[in-house]
């Protein structure tokens, strides 16, 4: 199974830290403290373990996972295989998803037709498309029956459920925490929710206590200390206190990356600081989130990149373009064959792919001849 596609090309399935920015961040905030080794103990166990996750690969469209010594442990057998979340990997057979362990184990035999990947030890699943929904363990067992309408993943220990048509909070027990009111409702983030209540929205805390008021027509998740909302059919930002930082003006916008956010001022997408100071003025017919300090924009059905004051650094000169992700971006020519091309510009993997992903630890799938597999940074194939 594919990707899905957003605006410009393709979803990326996963966003990576890695193990320098991270500790940085915790020597920034946590140099002065005792906690300091306990910290940096519990993120050496973390990297250890996702070292020992299995990586999918694939061999004439049959996937399976091996491990970082580039050994066989799951031989192609699935049509699909997944990165390994919380040290499961979800693996798909027919239209029937299962699990997998780091040994290579099948923990669950694929027989959901919904199985998200695990948060918090725990994994939504449905046997059925109109049928109930619960949640397994790590051990593969039924650990919250299969008896709601709907289910989200847990987050900071409750998940969203519905039933009878309301949506409600249980803990990992099960338990019924918050009651079934709702018309939409949302993962916790920061200790937020965002819910929806005789037709508006806004956010509530773990108690069930309205935070901020329940006004808007939409409200996002916070991504950090900012959520977008919608009033009127109109987008805007708030903070966790729900003032207003940016006005509700703008006809569309993207989330905030790397400190700026794409927004849609009278039919040109341009972007904006944190404080709604407009940085780069709207000209673009379409523009992306800024990855690794570029960003892709349109213009007459083009495609190029730009940095973060405006300059343009690759020229608007390609059908479809992905974002950069570790130093490559996948780029459509006029044939619609996708290649790379480095910040520079340069082509450094030629056009000749029917599809690509993003590169993630050096390694892209693509697709030539109605074959798919993998590549790295140089355009060689992948065993």
């Amino acid at each position: 199974m594919k990707p899905a596609r957003n605006w410009c090309r393709i979803i990326p399935l996963h966003f990576l830290r890695s193990y320098n920015y991270v500790l940085g961040i915790v020597k920034q905030k946590m140099m002065k403290t005792k906690l300091l080794p306990i910290l940096l103990a519990m993120l050496f166990i973390s990297i250890t373990l996702q070292a020992q996750d299995l990586k999918p690969i694939i061999n004439d469209k049959l996937w399976g996972y091996k491990d970082s010594k580039g050994n066989i442990v799951v031989k192609p057998k699935y049509a699909q295989t997944y990165n390994f979340v919380e040290g499961m990997g979800v693996v798909v057979l027919g239209d029937k998803r299962g699990v997998v362990d780091r040994t290579g184990k099948e923990l669950v035999a694929p027989k959901y037709i919904t199985l998200y990947d695990f948060s918090e030890g725990m994994a939504v699943v449905a046997l059925t498309l109109d049928g109930k929904w619960g949640f397994i363990n790590k051990t593969g067992k039924v650990s919250i029956p299969l008896q709601y309408e709907a289910a989200s993943s847990f987050k900071e220990g409750l998940a969203p459920v519905k039933q009878n048509g309301k949506w409600g909070y249980i803990d990992k027990s099960g338990k019924q925490v918050l009651p079934f009111l709702y018309e939409k409702a949302f993962a916790f983030w920061g200790g937020l929710a965002s819910v929806t209540l005789n037709g508006k929205a806004g956010y509530i805390d773990k108690t069930g206590k309205v935070v901020i008021p329940l006004k808007y027509d939409i409200a996002y998740d916070f991504i950090g200390e900012l959520a977008t909302i919608s009033k009127d059919e109109l987008l805007g930002f708030i903070d966790r206190t729900g003032k207003e930082i940016i006005p509700v003006k703008w006809q569309d916008a993207r989330t905030f990356k790397e400190g700026l956010a794409a927004v849609l001022l009278d039919g040109f997408w341009g972007y904006i600081d944190k404080t709604g100071k407009m940085v780069i003025e709207p000209e673009y017919y379409n523009a992306g989130d800024f990855k690794e300090g570029l960003a892709a924009v349109s213009l007459n059905y083009r495609w190029g990149f730009i940095d973060k004051i405006g300059k343009v650094i690759i020229p608007v000169q390609y059908e479809k373009v992905g974002s950069f992700h570790e130093g490559l971006a996948a780029v459509a020519n006029a044939n619609y064959k996708w290649g790379f091309i480095d910040k520079a510009g340069k082509l450094v993997i030629p056009f000749q792919y029917d599809y690509t992903d993003d590169f993630l630890n050096g390694r892209a799938t693509v697709e030539k001849d109605n074959k798919l597999f993998f590549i790295d940074k140089t355009g060689k194939a992948i065993k």
